[in-house]
Formats: C-alpha cells, sequence, structure tokens
C-alpha cells in the first residue's frame, strides 16, 4: 500500500501553481495513481529521493518542459511505502533545486 504525504512547501507552491496551470490538480491525481502503481518513477537523487517529471495539461509540451515534483520515498514495511511529496516547481523558473533545499524539507517533516 502506498500513502501520501504533503509537505507545507508542497502545498505552498502547488497552490501557487495552481493559479497558473488550472489542470494541476487533476496532473497531481493523476501522478499519485502512477506512484501506487509504480513509487519508484522518476530520477533517484539517492536516499529515497526522486526527482518526478509531471507534464501539465493546462501547459502543453508534455514532460520534459513541465513541472518537477521532489518526492521522499519511506519504506513503512515490507509491503507499505509512503511517498512524501515535498516540493513542486516550474522548470522555467527553477532549473534545479539544490541539495540544501530539498534536506531542508525533509528536516521539516
Amino acid at each position: 500500500m502506498v500513502t501520501f504525504n504533503y509537505t507545507k512547501e508542497f502545498l505552498r507552491q502547488a497552490k501557487r501553481l495552481t493559479k497558473r496551470y488550472r489542470s494541476l490538480p487533476d496532473d497531481i491525481n493523476s501522478l499519485q495513481h502512477d506512484l501506487i502503481e509504480n513509487p519508484e518513477i522518476g530520477v533517484s537523487l539517492g536516499e529515497g529521493k526522486r526527482k518526478i517529471r509531471l507534464g501539465v495539461q493546462s501547459k502543453g509540451g508534455g514532460k520534459r518542459g513541465g513541472l518537477r515534483v521532489i518526492t521522499l520515498n519511506v519504506v513503512v514495511e515490507t509491503t507499505d511505502t509512503c511517498v512524501n511529496l515535498l516540493t513542486i516547481y516550474d522548470k522555467k523558473e527553477i532549473q534545479n533545486v539544490s541539495e540544501e533545499y530539498i534536506d531542508q524539507i525533509i528536516k521539516n517533516l
């Protein structure tokens, strides 16, 4: 079973981006379904952290020019995983987030 936890930073950024991209709530819901099927999607950043490309319907252009979601996967039991959605950002605004930024969000979990 996969459960989800949203950080304050993720919710803050998602709210801001939803004003620009109206389809974002549906896109995040679709991402959750993908994560339930396979919590290991995206690129590993080490120590359970992953970077996932998220295509946004209202933005167009597919996943490559879309948003990025940083997650932290924590295996609770052999069959249970908690996916912490740490932050979301627009690739247009930020090319990459720093390791320190990600670690600070994790520290505040």
